[in-house]
């Protein structure tokens, strides 16, 4: 997986690309709008991403909390609403709760840190191979295959999915 650009990286070039490359040369003000909403959406969805997953996890938790502090509000109430929600706090209540993000700067650093540390490996399996160490071989055939690995998972993510191939 790429950390550089990220993608709130690449959203951001984009309207940049849209601030300072298109719209001074957009002379139609309907035209000139769009440009402008558009930048304006876009910089929602940096906005939303940075949060949207922690809060995601965030209302998980507290909406399962919810349901069994409702249940136990209600307490011996009878009748169908009352049981309805006694199950739904022992069904849907029951989620168990989700970790909070670690830090996404810190991971990606990591990140960065272990891809580098996998291309100066392969500059070491190069040389090791070079001597003739046999060991080295296998050694690069496990690099390969994890490299193999996330290359065909980013095809995926940024072409295949919901990306642009079969588009048009």
């Amino acid at each position: 997986m790429f950390t550089t650009p990220s993608p709130d990286d690449m959203i951001e070039g984009v309207i940049a690309a849209l601030q300072n490359e298109i719209l001074p040369f957009v002379t139609n003000p309907k035209a000139q709008a769009a440009v402008l909403i558009s930048t304006a959406i876009l910089q929602m969805a940096r906005q939303s991403m940075a949060a949207h997953d922690a809060q995601v996890l965030d209302e998980h938790n507290s909406m399962a909390a919810l349901l069994r502090d409702v249940a136990a509000a209600i307490g011996e109430t009878t009748g169908p609403a009352a049981d309805a929600i006694r199950q739904r706090a022992t069904t849907l209540g029951a989620a168990p709760d989700y970790a909070p993000l670690p830090d996404l700067a810190a991971a990606a650093a990591g990140h960065r840190a272990l891809s580098q540390g996998i291309v100066d490996t392969l500059i070491d399996l190069d040389l090791l191979q070079r001597s003739g160490i046999p060991a080295a071989d296998q050694a690069l055939m496990l690099v390969r295959t994890h490299l193999g690995g996330r290359a065909v998972r980013d095809v995926q993510t940024l072409v295949v999915g919901a990306g642009m191939l079969g588009r048009g």
